[in-house]
């Protein structure tokens, strides 16, 4: 949806991302790959924790994200409507409301 309702935001985005160098985007990849699973921490959390996902994200799936939320202690969820990967970006009014009614909790 983001790519018919928001062609500005993807070209940024885009533009953005042509903007990092082979070699910082390898470092990324490699990371990534690296990366340790924690999962089995997430019982552990006790701070308070905000877990948000866009309803459209294929990278970081709502089942996916929900198992994290409902795998940390009180964890408050926020499925960001009309959003993917980059909620933040695609629907930044649903993701300031969530994080400023977090943060006065």
């Amino acid at each position: 949806a983001t790519y018919q309702a928001k062609p500005e935001l993807v070209r940024q985005v885009q533009q953005m991302m042509e903007r990092q160098t082979p070699a910082g985007i390898a470092a990324a990849a490699l990371g990534l790959a690296a990366r340790e699973d924690v999962r089995d921490l997430l019982p552990t959390i006790d701070v308070p924790t905000l877990v948000i996902v866009g309803q459209h994200d294929v990278i970081s799936t709502v089942d996916e994200m929900r198992g994290i939320a409902d795998a940390i202690p009180d964890a408050v969820w926020v499925d960001v409507p009309q959003a993917g990967h980059l909620a933040v970006l695609e629907n930044p009014a649903v993701v300031n409301k969530a994080v400023a009614e977090f943060i006065t909790l």
